[in-house]
């Protein structure tokens, strides 16, 4: 089978302005897909290599030799050109309930440890069961990232008050190994592209303090720091943010 690849030549975005730089990123892979590339290949300055990373890209070793000092030579797969990634995007099922549950406390473990006390983790995983989360999918809009028939992470939609133009992401959780693969960039794209169907204007989320910076990349603004009450009463430390979608 023959690949087709294409390179990005230059990609310069203000530093203030992360979400342009992502959505000029999109833009770039959506336009190769349509033209049956298979592979794209960017060079990163060294500060912008991690970001560039957590949206799905990875280090390219057989280019490392031939980029200039400084620069980290990166490249990406694309979805849609007959070299599809493993995994998918899809709506949430009952039957998901016991994998939604095993990849929300491997995402709290594994992610948001470093950033929380122990005794907050240990009251966020108080009482997570399967069982719990049944009701929570009849209620709002659950959409999981599965590979191989096991879930490696998932988003939820609260869309009651779209009719007003309001809307709120109540969670967006990845196991391990969803990390790093673009599985968070594919999963928000697939939320903010329902919400604006369901005429959802404004998107608010509480999110975690770890998950802050991924989701500023979108756009979002901070407008508060907040907190989130568990089940036993316990306050965890979280960070209220904000979108305005566009139509």
């Amino acid at each position: 089978m023959s690949v087709l690849s294409g390179r990005v030549i230059t990609l310069a975005v203000d530093r203030g302005e992360p979400s342009a730089a992502l959505a000029i990123l999109d833009w770039l892979e959506r336009a190769a897909g349509d033209r049956g590339l298979a592979d794209l290949h960017l060079s990163a300055d060294t500060s912008e290599a991690e970001w560039i990373r957590q949206n799905g890209y990875s280090l390219d070793e057989a280019r490392r030799s031939a980029v200039p000092p400084g620069l980290v030579p990166m490249h990406k797969t694309l979805a849609g050109s007959g070299t599809d990634r493993p995994w998918h995007i899809r709506s949430a099922r009952p039957e998901d309930c016991g994998g939604i549950c095993a990849a929300h406390i491997e995402s709290i473990k594994a992610l948001c440890a470093p950033h929380y006390r122990p005794e907050h983790i240990e009251a966020w995983l108080e009482g997570k069961t399967p069982a719990l989360y049944a009701p929570l999918l009849a209620k709002y809009r659950w959409f999981v990232a599965e590979e191989s028939g096991r879930i490696l992470g998932f988003g939820t939609l609260d869309a009651a008050d779209a009719a007003a133009g309001q809307g709120e992401i109540h969670g967006l959780y990845f196991s391990p190994r969803g990390a790093g693969r673009g599985v968070g960039l594919a999963m928000m794209r697939r939320l903010e592209s329902i919400a604006i169907e369901l005429g959802v204007r404004t998107l608010k989320v509480n999110g975690t303090t770890n998950a802050a910076p991924f989701y500023a990349k979108f756009g979002f603004v901070t407008i508060a720091r907040t907190t989130h009450r568990t089940r036993s009463g316990v306050e965890l430390p979280s960070v209220a943010m904000v979108k305005q979608l566009d139509a």
